[in-house]
Order: structure tokens, then sequence, then C-alpha cells
């Protein structure tokens, strides 16, 4: 968050400063990076880091404002009429993630390190599940799915859940190109939804 009285300079100062940070964490990982190699990167004294982000968790948190905010534009709600649509939402969110996945590689770290943030998250993932519920009540609505029992609601609410927390960390484990991985976890959302399907 900016210092109150911050000025045009300065944001822009601030600003630098984040995508550089965030430059960094995605190269190097959130764990081997600290305001002193972002200071180092931009060829700037500590203090002037510092001053902006006192420490790697104010960057921290402040780049994971960003990807909420983000996250939290693509629509997942009940707005939502065909399963091609809702897969077009679930690509943008992906699409996030890896602008972001120096965080979202670190997230169990982030989260275990910081309490706040944890609690936080907590409220962040309900709101996300009751946004996929409300996709799947969409659909319905619009006649793509079968009316859904409660089991099979929350196991596909859990299954898409798990691909969109999970999918950065696996496909990366497995050597494989983010942006040519998308379609693949895609088509896995979309197999999970074909058995409630109405053709």
């Amino acid at each position: 968050m900016p210092k109150a009285g911050i000025t045009v300079k300065g944001e822009a100062k601030r600003e630098k400063i984040l995508r550089k940070a965030l430059q960094l964490f995605n190269r190097y990982g959130v764990e081997r990076i600290g305001t002193r190699e972002v200071a180092r990167a931009l060829k700037m004294r500590p203090g002037h880091v510092t001053y902006y982000f006192p420490d790697k968790d104010s960057l921290v948190l402040a780049l994971g404002l960003e990807l909420r905010a983000l996250n939290d534009g693509v629509q997942l709600d009940g707005t939502v009429t065909s399963v091609d649509e809702l897969l077009g939402r679930f690509e943008q969110v992906m699409r996030n993630h890896i602008a972001y996945r120096g965080l979202v590689l670190s997230m169990a770290r982030v989260l275990s390190a910081l309490p706040q943030t944890r609690a936080e998250y907590r409220v962040i993932q309900e709101g996300r599940l009751t946004g996929i519920r409300a996709c799947l009540h969409g659909l319905i609505a619009a006649g793509q799915l079968v009316p859904l029992t409660l089991v099979q609601q929350e196991f596909l609410v859990s299954c898409i859940s798990l691909i969109s927390r999970g999918w950065v960390v696996e496909s990366l484990a497995g050597g494989y190109d983010l942006e040519e991985r998308i379609p693949h976890y895609l088509g896995l959302i979309q197999g999970l939804l074909w058995p409630y399907r109405i053709l």
C-alpha cells in the first residue's frame, strides 16, 4: 500500500519496484528474492525500495493483491451460459496465474509464513468455490447441464478448484511450458462436465 501523500513520481517508482519484484519472483522464486535483490536489479539503494516496501512480505502482499484483483475481474458466477464461456473464463484465470507464477508457486510457503494472509486466503477460496457453484447453476439454468445432486455439484466444484489451484505446479514439475499446457487443463474441466452435458 502506498504511503500517504506519495507523489506521481513516487507512484511510478513504486510501480517500477513492483514490476521488477514480480519479474524476479517469477524467475527465481519468492524465497530467493528480497528487497536487496530488487534494489540491486534496479540499480537503487536498498533504502529506496524499503521506503515503499519495508520488507519482502510487503512486496508479496502488494503483488498478491494485484493477482486477486485480476482473478476477481474474471466473473465466475451465474452469468455463465455455456461451457465454452466457462472455459474462456478459466483460461483467463490461468493466464493470470502465468503472469504471477512466482507467487502461485510459493503460495503454500507464503500462507504458512503470513498468518493474516492465510486467514484472508480462506475467505477468498470460499468465495472462489461459491463462484464455481454459481457457474454450474448458470449452466444448468441455461440448459447446458442436467440438474446436479449436491454430491455431484461438490465433486465438480472440488475437482475444478484443484485444477485451477494446482495446474501451475504440476505443469512445471512435469517440464511443460505453461502457455502450451493451458488446453490440457481446460480439457480436464471439459471432461469433468461431459457426463452432465445436455447435448
